[in-house]
């Protein structure tokens, strides 16, 4: 969930600003509930350089949405506390006056025509691709700044990023570590094992109600209920509201109307494949002309009979699709890149376009089949659109009872007479946990949050929970309790003979361990003891999966540190629980020509995480010498938005 952060930090700084600036414009209403005198005070400074309250809650509302957006009804009051936001966005704004004040001691100047430019080329202000002056100021007014305001504030984000710039100049990557890094990454490896499983041992621990009892007692938090919340709820199913009146044949027709393009209609499509020789966007000259020559070597191939499967199997650079020959399965408009597409769908089945040029590279595209674009007809979905015309009606009805109910509610009636009138119930579920499900409507993280913000005898406004809508009163909340041992004491010796029979299968597989080490190999020391060896797939370093073993970074850790003259890992892996002895079987190596055809990407993704690592060292080294203050009172006192 943090990858829209790590976007912003690892982007430009100018881009990552004006992001940040613009959100503004959507998102914040100068004022907040802060008065014109909070507005000037200071909450931190960077060598005298100030950070204001208002930039602080600007920043920090910025995130908020940012995260709001990504995670809907999952971004609770609790993750928001726990990801400590206001903190992040001090962070950012003292980096950035460090940041802004070097790049001022260097000299690193930004003049009024730059700063035009810049500004005329904001795509924030753009109106039919042209800068729109009314456009620039009104995104201004809407949030109460002033054209010096926010021209000071983008002469200062670009000067940081020709700081930036000029800190990169001097990073660079060699092609020896780039084809190293390529070789790391994709090298696989296979390893014999024996997994030695704690099901086996389980059924042979001994149990007593005094070993039971004494694990419980240590283990107690394992048997202890969460903080739980009784509640009372309605709910208002759209299929259970009465009187929804049956549509008449012409709002069916207007309706089908309304949605043939996008519920009844089949887009034409078409089935291809394709052959990519890939180009860096950034790629030279010199490049660009030896990638075209090849395609059209292979397009020419084609032409002479080659079968455009077996070339694109052979030669594609699409690692995705090249293993099919090239196959793309059906796709419509829209899935693809523009001159992808419309290369495509100019074609007819069995022919093969000319060189497509993309921001990929070059491709050569054959159609296998086309469908048309097919509608259903109002007589073939008749039956669909009656029941979603009572669908649409009956939640808007039932929306509507569940406002009603609500105030009534609220007003002191109670839930019986007001589910007793509707024809409906009351339910009076177990108390549930924080995310746990509820009756008829299962998880619902809207009803869930909403009602975990409640006090005792509160009620929630009418949500949607999946389709239904629900009102439900918060009844009483309940502490975290241990549950009973008598009431858990089968889950408890469950969990006692797993845990012993794991010490038991680890034990089991040391002894196998040490048999291995002094026979000088697994299989000997397996078979004396009636083991199965097992030959895993190959498996690259990344990602902690293993086939037929499961998910364990140790494992991979210690498969890859084996070598020929050290095959024998020289200690048992835990997996899931079960205990693993492997010896290496076999390095798998990437081939001379699957290197080079991933040099220039991999070339490119090392040299901005080179450049990104050496920029923040170069801000810690700043921000060592800086003197920050920060006025933690004031940061603290600031409202929540």
């Amino acid at each position: 969930m943090l990858h829209v952060l790590r976007a912003h930090k690892n982007s430009k700084v100018v881009w990552a600003a004006l992001t940040m600036i613009i959100g503004v414009f959507t998102f914040w209403g100068i004022g907040v509930g802060i008065d014109a005198g909070q507005q000037v005070n200071d909450v931190a400074s960077v060598n005298g350089r100030p950070v204001s309250q208002i930039q602080l809650l600007r920043a920090e509302n910025n995130l908020v949405q940012t995260y709001r957006n990504a995670l809907k009804g999952q971004f609770t009051p609790e993750l928001r506390k726990g990801l400590n936001l206001r903190q992040r966005a001090l962070d950012s704004l003292i980096d950035r006056e460090v940041l802004a004040e070097r790049a001022e001691q260097l000299g690193l100047t930004i003049g009024d025509q730059e700063l035009r430019d810049s500004i005329a080329t904001n795509p924030a202000f753009l109106v039919g691709g042209r800068f729109d002056k009314e456009a620039y100021l009104r995104a201004l007014r809407y949030s109460s700044l002033t054209p010096a305001d926010f021209e000071e504030t983008m002469r200062k984000e670009l000067a940081i990023e020709r700081l930036q710039n000029v800190v990169w100049d001097g990073v660079s990557v060699d092609d020896q570590a780039v084809r190293d890094e390529i070789v790391s990454k994709d090298e696989k490896r296979v390893v014999s094992y024996v997994k030695v499983k704690a099901s086996d041992y389980t059924m042979k621990v001994p149990v007593t109600d005094d070993l039971l009892r004494a694990f419980y007692d240590a283990n107690v938090a394992r048997f202890t209920e969460p903080e739980r919340v009784r509640v009372e709820m309605i709910a208002y199913a759209p299929d259970k509201v009465p009187g929804i009146a049956a549509p008449t044949d012409e709002e069916i027709s207007s309706w089908y109307d309304a949605h043939v393009a996008d519920r009844f209609t089949r887009q034409a499509e078409v089935r291809a494949r394709h052959v990519l020789v890939k180009v860096d966007e950034d790629a030279d000259a010199a490049t660009r002309e030896a990638a075209r020559k090849k395609i059209e070597g292979l397009r020419k191939q084609v032409q002479d009979g080659a079968s455009f499967e077996k070339v694109a199997r052979e030669h594609s650079e699409d690692l995705g699709t090249a293993a099919q020959g090239g196959e793309l399965g059906f796709f419509s408009r829209g899935r693809m890149v523009k001159p992808f597409e419309d290369a495509v769908f100019s074609l007819k089945p069995g022919e093969m376009s000319g060189i497509v040029e993309t921001p990929f590279g070059y491709h050569l595209v054959q159609v296998e089949e086309v469908r048309d674009e097919k509608k259903r007809t109002l007589v073939e979905v008749r039956d669909e659109v009656v029941s979603e015309i009572r669908k649409e009606r009956g939640k808007d009805a039932a929306a509507a009872l569940a406002k009603e109910d609500r105030a009534a509610w609220a007003g002191g009636k109670s839930a019986e007479e007001l589910a007793g009138a509707r024809g409906l119930q009351v339910d009076r579920p177990e108390p549930i946990a924080r995310g746990g499900a509820l009756p008829g409507v299962g998880t619902a993280l809207a009803l869930n949050n909403a009602l975990w913000e409640l006090s005792p005898g509160g009620l929630t406004e009418p949500i949607d929970a999946n389709g239904t809508w629900v009102v439900a009163k918060m009844v009483e909340k309940l502490a975290p309790a241990p549950r009973p041992f008598d009431s858990v004491k089968e889950q408890v010796e469950t969990a006692y003979r797993l845990q012993e029979g794991q010490k038991l299968a680890s034990e089991a597989a040391r002894k196998l361990l040490d048999a291995a080490k002094a026979d000088g190999s697994l299989f000997k020391a397996a078979a004396a003891q009636r083991g199965e060896v097992e030959r895993s797939e190959a498996f690259q370093r990344g990602g902690p999966f293993v086939p037929g073993l499961g998910a364990s970074n140790d494992l991979k850790e210690k498969a890859f540190a084996l070598t020929d003259a050290k095959k024998l890992a020289d200690a048992v892996v835990e997996v899931s629980g079960d205990s693993v002895v492997m010896e290496l079987a076999e390095v798998q190596t990437p081939s001379d020509d699957d290197v080079k055809k991933q040099v220039a990407q991999t070339k490119k993704t090392m040299l901005e995480q080179r450049r990104g690592g050496v920029f923040t060292r170069y801000l810690q080294e700043l921000k060592k010498k800086a003197k920050i203050d920060v006025d933690r009172q004031k940061v603290d006192a600031l409202p929540t938005i």
